[in-house]
């Protein structure tokens, strides 16, 4: 009787020191599970109050250019007989110029929704890099020229890499007009690239006003400010530096940013060519 009392003592005791266990693992659990919770909500709202101020700077850059368009709609309404064929043409190219400001916004901002939403994939083909930089590089020959700015492309002829055309094409095609947008007149464009095994690094450098260690820190947030004029009173979305880190990401790659005030920026791009 003795002995089952104390074996009984003993498989009781187990249990306990069992269903203390149990006890005491969910009350850790629960703990964690809550703490988790708290920190998704605060990431969350952090999230949220981001993309808010973002979509107001956003708001804030279409309100000028409409107000643009409607104020030269305005005068063209009222004084039309007044003016002469000059002052007609001038209002005319400021109501494009500013209807161009708007739609360049409105793509880059279109392109960045489908980047949150996952729509852009990754369809990988055979590409060599020295000729779609020219490409690039060609269709932006224009501005280069008004800005008297020499683009120098060093690229081996002969890299071919397995990449997605089109992120390939938008990152260095925005890389080259915020270079050109900022790049002092009189001046020239490094873009360079490298095959180290598999990883490929496409830089693009350019002699011009630069960014101070705090706009480096920041350009990538969403709240951060957006839209900066160039050198030559250039407006732009501010978007341009955002979806590249957006693309980068989505390719396997990254985006590695250098500048300094009044020196110029340079920008890398790198990423597995497999």
């Amino acid at each position: 009787m003795l002995k089952k009392d104390n074996e009984f003592k003993k498989t009781t005791f187990g249990y306990l020191v069992l269903a203390s266990t149990l006890f005491l693992i969910g009350i850790v659990l629960l703990i964690s599970q809550n703490r988790l919770q708290k920190k998704s909500n605060s990431l969350l709202a952090e999230l949220n109050n981001s993309k808010d101020k973002f979509f107001s700077v956003i708001a804030h850059d279409l309100k000028n250019p409409f107000g643009a368009i409607l104020s030269y709609a305005e005068f063209l309404k009222g004084d039309y007989d007044a003016m002469d064929d000059e002052e007609r043409k001038e209002i005319i190219s400021g109501i494009h110029n500013a209807a161009n400001h708007v739609q360049n916004l409105l793509n880059d901002l279109l392109t960045w929704a489908r980047t949150q939403k996952g729509e852009i994939g990754v369809n990988k083909s055979q590409i060599n890099l020295y000729d779609l930089t020219e490409e690039i590089s060609n269709s932006y020959q224009l501005t280069a020229e008004k800005k008297k700015i020499k683009t120098e492309i060093n690229i081996d002829k002969g890299i071919i890499v397995n990449a997605d055309k089109f992120i390939l094409t938008t990152i260095i095609g925005n890389l080259l007009n915020n270079a050109l947008k900022f790049s002092f007149p009189d001046n020239k464009i490094l873009i360079d690239a490298k095959k180290e095994n598999d990883i490929i690094k496409i830089s693009v450098a350019d002699f011009g006003v630069g960014m101070d260690e705090t706009t480096v820190k920041n350009i990538f947030n969403l709240d951060s400010k957006l839209t900066t004029k160039g050198t030559a009173n250039e407006t732009g979305t501010g978007l341009g530096l955002k979806i590249c880190k957006e693309f980068a990401n989505i390719h396997n790659g990254n985006l590695f940013l250098e500048s300094k005030p009044n020196k110029g920026s340079k920008i890398t791009f790198t990423f597995q060519s497999v």
